[in-house]
């Protein structure tokens, strides 16, 4: 689950995109990651109950080992989301990639 919800430089040249530095791929990485991040959460609060998001307000700032105990047991679906935004990012990019 480690890359569950991240896009890092190897899946970036992956998908045939490749910068003239390490730095300018570093910045360009720590972009789309975050940009994956927040769709992952807005996608995943859209999906979550009221109750579900209450619970997680309790949750998020115990650690992430108990975040991803809470994830787990109470919404499992954030695996399906996250394979979904990964791959809709990723798809995003690999139209994109002659511009960028």
């Amino acid at each position: 689950m480690a890359k569950l919800n991240q896009i890092d430089a190897v899946d970036i040249s992956n998908l045939g995109i490749a910068f003239e530095t390490e730095e300018e791929m570093k910045e360009f990485v720590a972009i789309v990651d975050h940009e994956l991040e927040l769709r992952i959460g807005a996608e995943i609060m859209r999906a979550m109950s009221p109750r579900q998001r209450n619970e997680l307000e309790s949750v998020v700032d115990r650690g992430k080992d108990e975040f991803v105990g809470w994830m787990n047991e109470n919404f499992p679906q954030h695996i399906e989301i996250c394979h979904r935004v990964k791959t809709g990012l990723k798809n995003e990019l690999l139209k994109y990639r002659d511009e960028i």
